[in-house]
């Protein structure tokens, strides 16, 4: 889906959803994504997207030395604050899929009234 030609009307969906798609994207670029789900939605958001971190760093460089496949972009907590906010939406929750074993963090996020 074009996400710059898609037009729904504003508050469309009780929850929009945005899963395997932000970890390819650069900040601005998830700030725009985030910002059309925030219109589409009246209430919530949920969305994954790579968590970085001293110790997520450390595990990725491991990973590319091993060949293995690793997120193109990772975000963080500073930065998913900052992007979130500025799309008019705030974290309501975050949960790491498997803790310590991988990256992916998945949020539920809240319209700004």
């Amino acid at each position: 889906m074009d996400l710059d030609s898609y037009v729904c009307p504003e508050g469309t969906y009780d929850l929009v959803t945005c899963i395997r798609l932000l970890h390819h994207l650069e900040s601005a670029d998830r700030r725009m994504v985030l910002g059309h789900l925030a219109k589409a939605t009246s209430r919530f958001v949920m969305i994954n997207l790579p968590y970085s971190s001293p110790y997520y760093r450390a595990r990725r460089g491991l990973k590319r030395l091993l060949r293995q496949g690793v997120s193109r972009t990772a975000a963080t907590w500073k930065q998913i604050q900052d992007e979130t906010s500025q799309a008019g939406l705030h974290i309501v929750h975050s949960r790491f899929m498997v803790p310590l074993l991988s990256e992916n963090l998945i949020l539920l996020l809240e319209r700004k009234k």
